[in-house]
């Protein structure tokens, strides 16, 4: 009886179910993506759902905290127990030892990258043929072009392929409507997006180029650009997060198993690397710019590599003028049967169960973005003030920031780490706070800003004059106000009200 050594004598079951599928995680990468397809038929009363963890990946340390809610079996179990279906979306591993039939998917951007022998990673004779007998009873394909492809790689194989498109693609083009929405999920309000997208290894992004996140703090201003990083989540597993959060601090990150496609969906700009981030962002219309591009790492021919060719690199001058000339890249070739590939991959998994589908062939809604990050409680403001009682700012995290305004302070929070904190010449405090004792225990800070509501504050200047002020937000206001008298400004010019410039963005406070 199938399935019976996994769970006991189906006597016991409260649900009545016909058939069991198994399916196989090995990294955190390919078990994200067995999560993504999986609701195709895991809604179906006939259907169990278990999973295992094929030992033997470097990356596989986060791959059980992914499965905490679902039914998880031991390895040496499930070889050893017969299932209706197995679906991998690795295709690595002794998955010759299954008893059932399988199903293999790619867990990324279709099959671009090349295995260390040379070999196109995916269909590969290695990794489909064991002792002279194909393993998989189905392999999914994203595109038509890729069936010459495994004509060439494994000829026997070529039967076994179905061109079903990508259910990743068609969630993000079916969630594209949603892109407003995403985009106040993250924070943007009203910046542009730059999302920094690096793979794992030592050809990655953030391998050839570590300071690239700090490089990108410094030059883009923090009231323009929200900057977004998505690691690849063999990042995560290999290094840990506690690692991570310690080398990158001031870093918004993406959780490491969601929401990836809808920040795409949202970004202006992706910087990447030979990642499928990098070709998914292209398949939405996002334009892409190539920190690196590790070439030897790809197929020639594939879509990743057309990529490759084509997108601009990224280079010494400034990010700003960069990410201005970007234009999104038309007519690379990325996905086959666009929209059709939640019907296509349920098609062939319920054929190879013996079981007719019920219903429509849906899969859920994609979810909804956040990022981690710590809230600022510093930053280093730059400022320029002319006629017309204008004063323009950039802020930014990091110090010795790269901008064209010449004057420079610091603004602060009592949070802010103590060094920025006795430095700061604006401190920023919440309604109530006792302005006049931070004042007296800060004798560089000249500036007090007290957060009185949304769009209104009190500043406390050093020689005991206070400014009931607004129209703007109290961190920039507080800034301004600094700015206008740090340049030799009075107060008495303060009365005709300020224009503040951030970037694209303006408003007139008035006193």
């Amino acid at each position: 009886m199938t399935g019976t050594q996994v769970t006991g004598t189906r006597s016991r079951a409260t649900f009545r179910y016909a058939k069991t599928v198994l399916a196989v995680g090995r990294t955190v990468t390919s078990t994200a993506r067995l999560l993504d397809i999986l609701p195709l038929l895991e809604s179906d009363r006939r259907v169990q759902v278990f999973f295992t963890i094929a030992p033997g990946s470097d990356f596989a340390d986060g791959v059980a905290a992914l499965l905490n809610r679902a039914k998880v079996v031991p390895w040496e179990q499930a070889t050893e127990t017969t299932y209706d279906l197995a679906i991998s979306a690795s295709a690595n591993g002794d998955l010759h030892r299954l008893r059932a039939p399988l199903l293999l998917i790619p867990h990324g951007a279709g099959h671009n990258k090349l295995l260390p022998s040379g070999a196109l990673s995916g269909l590969a004779r290695e990794q489909l043929v064991h002792n002279g007998k194909l393993t998989p009873s189905a392999i999914a394909l994203t595109h038509t072009d890729q069936l010459a492809t495994l004509a060439r790689t494994c000829s026997e194989a070529l039967d076994r392929a179905v061109v079903v498109g990508d259910p990743c693609h068609d969630r993000m083009r079916a969630s594209g409507w949603a892109r407003r929405r995403y985009r106040d999920d993250l924070g943007a309000a009203g910046r542009k997006i730059v999302l920094v997208s690096s793979t794992w290894g030592g050809n990655a992004l953030l391998a050839v180029r570590p300071d690239l996140p700090d490089r990108l703090a410094r030059e883009l201003p923090a009231d323009e650009y929200l900057v977004i990083i998505a690691l690849h989540p063999n990042v995560w597993d290999f290094h840990g997060a506690r690692q991570l959060g310690h080398w990158l601090p001031s870093a918004a990150f993406l959780p490491p198993h969601e929401a990836w496609q809808a920040a795409v969906i949202a970004a202006d700009a992706v910087i990447g690397d030979h990642g499928s981030l990098a070709l998914y962002a292209t398949a939405m219309g996002v334009p892409v710019l190539l920190g690196t591009f590790a070439d030897e790492e790809i197929a020639a021919g594939t879509p990743m590599a057309e990529l490759g060719a084509r997108a601009p690199r990224l280079d010494d001058r400034p990010l700003r003028a960069q990410l201005d000339d970007l234009v999104a890249w038309e007519g690379i070739r990325t996905f086959d049967q666009s929209g059709e590939a939640a019907g296509r991959l349920r098609e062939v998994m319920y054929r190879l169960m013996e079981l007719e589908p019920r219903g429509a062939a849906e899969l859920p809604a994609l979810p909804r973005p956040f990022v981690d990050a710590p809230q600022a409680q510093s930053y280093f403001v730059a400022s320029r003030c002319s006629n017309g009682n204008i004063v323009e700012l950039e802020r930014f995290p990091l110090h010795d920031p790269v901008s064209e305004l010449p004057q420079r302070h610091i603004a602060a929070t009592p949070d802010a780490d103590p060094r920025r904190l006795q430095a700061a010449g604006v401190l920023l405090l919440p309604d109530g706070a006792d302005a006049e004792r931070w004042l007296a225990e800060l004798p560089v800070c000249r500036t007090v800003g007290v957060i009185t509501g949304p769009r209104s504050c009190v500043v406390w200047l050093r020689d005991g004059r206070r400014l009931a002020v607004s129209g703007g937000p109290a961190e920039l206001v507080a800034s301004a106000v600094h700015a206008w008298l740090s340049s030799g400004r009075v107060v008495e010019e303060l009365k005709r009200g300020l224009l503040i410039q951030t970037g694209s963005v303006e408003f007139r406070c008035a006193l």
